[in-house]
């Protein structure tokens, strides 16, 4: 089965190669963020009233959960470093592009066709993917930057960070732009803990995981087991603030996650592992289809079941649609990014 991200990391060493575990991890972690967005259409989460506080808490516990896929996903690929490459930046771009004219193209046809799915990186219709792609070209700054730190230089570097982000952006969300914001925060952090281990986190990852995720849950499901949604209600403004990726119970989660799995002497679920090389295209071509007014009132449903199953086939269904699209149109993509590459390398670009 071609191997689009494998090949895009091959300049990694062996030393940072991610296992089968971490991989698995990257899986799951899409699935979170495909069910995240899923909830919010298959449950009317504007209109609490439908149901009962205890279905209502459950709703706002499991939305809680699904936060960790940013993050976590984030976190993976902070960790193991992403490096400037023309050829996986145009790779990325192309495939981004090809989907939004696909579903850009379905839009007109069954509506919701949205001129920003032609213009995936500069128009922010897929948030963490222009996030991602303006990180990779900032990448080379970034790691050339951190490397000429000492470790505490770096630590105060990381500290700052951390408390702009996760204190002033908890407090006071959307002000600073969060969205690039968030991925350059745990870009550093993950950065910091590869080349500076925090013993005492990884050694104790299990339990940090478990007591920061109850409590985000118990905090989540009590605000939404009581909420009034009224503008002034706190418990609206308690569930707002950790309902978000900006939440530092949701960081520590995830951090925590990740060295559990990565630690794990075991490995386990290879079969899930290998759909890790397609989840950005699922976070790509989810997002277009949530855009089709036709897709989008299929999840009309009211029910956990459907919620998590559909999930489930969506993150397969896509994955397989991209392993189709590669194994078409594989050879005229390589030589058109070979072409252009090394027409900017002639130019100095490269």
């Amino acid at each position: 089965m071609f191997n689009i991200e494998h090949q895009l990391n091959n300049t990694m060493t062996k030393s940072k190669e991610r296992n089968s575990n971490v991989e698995t991890l990257r899986v799951l972690m899409m699935y979170l963020i495909v069910l995240l967005h899923f909830s919010a259409r298959v449950f009317d989460l504007g209109n609490p009233d439908k149901y009962s506080p205890f279905i209502f808490s459950a709703i706002q516990g499991i939305r809680c959960i699904c936060f960790l896929g940013v993050s976590t996903f984030a976190f993976i690929s902070g960790y193991y470093g992403i490096k400037w490459s023309l050829k996986k930046f145009l790779k990325y771009e192309i495939l981004a592009t090809i989907w939004g004219v696909v579903f850009y193209a379905m839009g007109m046809a069954y509506g919701g066709a949205n001129l920003k799915m032609l213009f995936p990186l500069s128009s922010g219709y897929h948030w963490y993917f222009s996030a991602y792609m303006i990180l990779m070209i900032l990448a080379p700054v970034l790691n050339k930057g951190m490397e000429s730190l000492s470790k505490e230089q770096l630590k105060t570097v990381c500290v700052f960070l951390v408390l702009i982000h996760y204190a002033g952006q908890f407090l006071f969300p959307g002000s600073i732009g969060s969205e690039f914001l968030i991925l350059v925060v745990i870009y550093v952090l993950a950065f910091y803990m590869r080349k500076y281990p925090v013993q005492y986190f990884e050694k104790h990852a299990l339990f940090i995981f478990c007591t920061s995720l109850l409590l985000n849950i118990a905090i989540a499901m009590a605000a939404g087991k009581y909420l009034d949604y009224t503008i002034e209600a706190w418990q609206a403004k308690l569930l707002s603030k950790f309902a978000t990726n900006n939440n530092p119970l949701v960081i520590i989660s995830s951090v925590s996650l990740f060295f559990y799995i990565k630690n794990l002497k075991t490995y386990r679920f290879r079969s899930i592992a290998r759909f890790a090389p397609y989840m950005f295209s699922v976070y790509i071509i989810h997002c277009c289809a949530l855009g089709i007014g036709k897709f989008e009132e299929l999840l009309y449903i009211n029910s956990f079941t459907f919620l998590f199953l559909s999930t489930i086939l969506v993150v397969i269904s896509c994955s397989f649609a991209e392993y189709i699209r590669q194994k078409l149109m594989e050879k005229i993509e390589n030589k058109f990014i070979e072409a252009i590459v090394e027409k900017l390398s002639k130019q100095g670009v490269n």
